[in-house]
């Protein structure tokens, strides 16, 4: 198994708790280490101690750059929902400039529809919305250079065509985002020194009292939890923390109410 395929295709659940025992297990291995080398029963010495605050030092940035690393990465595509959405609801706004923009306004709210399906499922229902897009694409420009096509010598098709041909590009954006991961070795060298910290803090705590374990024991789930969180944000396909749909579905809610509007109009 590849450190790409453990980090991304493995249950979030499942890798917290690997973590949380590989560093119970290093301490285990840290507290062995300390009593091998037949070190002093009196506690840690001053020069431990510097080591281990260098050690958490540096764990701390390691989790504030892979946090932030994250947390960009799930801002970003945030960012592009709401762009995609705003391309489509000023697309169908300017559809207006049309004599006849029935069927038109009848495709891109079912596109707009699959594009909502896209951003709140995953799995098959996802691909099925994906597949969807590729197909009315075409159709949509298509009729969409079909209507302007009396108006050519015109500003109008530049006017009517550039948010929908933004909509398109922020379609193929926002896949690639969804695609793309965190580097693996950045998790590994983050997933590695979590255990390398556990192990340090067993060598230096090794005559700890049972209740200090249990606090030992209770970071080293907070430092498991910390990844978790870290894979979620970078997880938007099946994780926990969704990417907010709102923009996509007030454009579809908005167009299905124009729509069924003027429809009933007619």
């Amino acid at each position: 198994m590849t450190a790409d395929t453990f980090f991304w295709n493995t249950p979030l659940w499942v890798v917290s708790i690997l973590l949380f025992l590989a560093m119970a297990a290093a301490r285990e291995i840290g507290v062995w280490a300390r009593h091998r080398a037949g070190a002093s029963r009196k506690g840690s010495t001053g020069n431990e101690s510097y080591i281990l605050s260098a050690v958490l030092g540096l764990l701390a940035l390691l989790v504030a750059f892979s946090f932030g690393m994250a947390l960009d990465r799930y801002d970003a595509r945030c960012k592009l929902v709401v762009s995609e959405a705003n391309a489509l609801s000023t697309t169908w706004q300017r559809t207006a400039l049309f004599d006849h923009p029935e069927q038109l306004r009848g495709m891109l709210l079912d596109y707009a529809d699959a594009r909502l399906t896209y951003g709140l499922t995953g799995g098959e229902t996802q691909e099925t919305a994906a597949r969807k897009t590729n197909q009315l694409q075409p159709q949509i420009w298509a009729e969409a250079v079909r209507l302007v096509a009396p108006n050519r010598q015109t500003p109008l098709p530049a006017f009517t065509l550039a948010p929908l041909s933004d909509a398109f590009d922020l379609a193929q954006a926002r896949k690639a985002a969804l695609q793309a991961h965190m580097p693996a070795l950045v998790l590994s060298v983050l997933t590695i020194y979590f255990i390398a910290a556990a192990l340090v803090l067993g060598y230096a705590s090794a005559e700890v009292a049972k209740r200090d374990r249990v606090i030992l024991l209770s970071l080293f789930a907070l430092f498991a939890l910390v990844l978790g969180v870290i894979l979620d944000l970078d997880r938007p396909r099946e994780g926990l923390i969704p990417i907010p749909q709102g923009a996509m579905a007030d454009t579809v809610q908005m167009m299905r109410a124009e729509f069924n509007a003027n429809k009933s109009a007619q």
